[in-house]
Order: structure tokens, then C-alpha cells, then sequence
């Protein structure tokens, strides 16, 4: 699974991301790229607070992901958002907020 790492910094929302070899995820960095309101960068600087994590995966590796997660109890400390992705038939898309930043996400973004 290749994350996409949400930070805010100034005000700012910085989208990070790696590269992947898969197809519909090099798809989705193109299009976010081509959104003024988006700042797509490589590379996660791990000295920034994350606001959330998005995946985008097959169903049925983030269902078993998400099932992982609520076993472990991971859905007490973070909100857990999953849906079908719409362009990709067959694909999800999974967000990870961080409970306590979910306030200033919702001011921010």
C-alpha cells in the first residue's frame, strides 16, 4: 500500500506521497496534481504532524487492512473513513484522521 501523508504547515495542506508502480495510484497523483488547492510532494519529512493518511488500494486488501485495524482497536484513537473509489471499479480509498487533529483539520481544509 502506498500512504499519502496530510500535514498542515502554515496554513498550508502538503499532500507526500512515494512513487508506485501502480497504475491507478500514478493516476491519482496526476490528478491531484492538477488542483490549485492541492500541494503534492515526494517524500514525507518525518518531523511534521500528520492531520491524516489516505490509501487507495484493491477492496479487498483495504478491507482486510481495515479489519486489521478495529481487531487492534486502532478505531479508538483514530477515525476510521472508508469508500469505494468511484473512477477505479474494484478500488478504495481508506482515511486515517487523527482524532485529536480533526478540529483543526476541519478549520484548515
Amino acid at each position: 500500500m502506498y500512504p499519502y501523508i496530510n500535514v498542515i504547515i502554515d496554513d498550508t495542506l502538503l499532500i507526500y506521497y512515494n512513487d508506485t508502480p501502480d497504475e491507478v495510484n500514478q493516476n491519482l497523483v496526476k490528478t491531484m496534481r492538477t488542483s490549485s488547492y492541492r500541494n503534492i510532494l515526494r517524500d514525507y519529512p518525518c518531523d511534521e504532524k500528520v492531520v491524516y493518511i489516505m490509501l487507495l488500494d484493491t477492496d479487498e486488501r483495504i478491507n482486510a487492512f481495515y479489519n486489521k485495524l478495529i481487531i487492534q482497536e486502532y478505531d479508538k484513537i483514530l477515525k476510521i473513513v472508508r469508500y469505494s473509489s468511484e473512477e477505479h471499479r474494484g478500488y478504495s480509498y481508506k482515511k486515517y484522521i487523527i482524532k485529536m487533529h480533526r478540529r483543526i483539520r476541519c478549520l484548515h481544509i
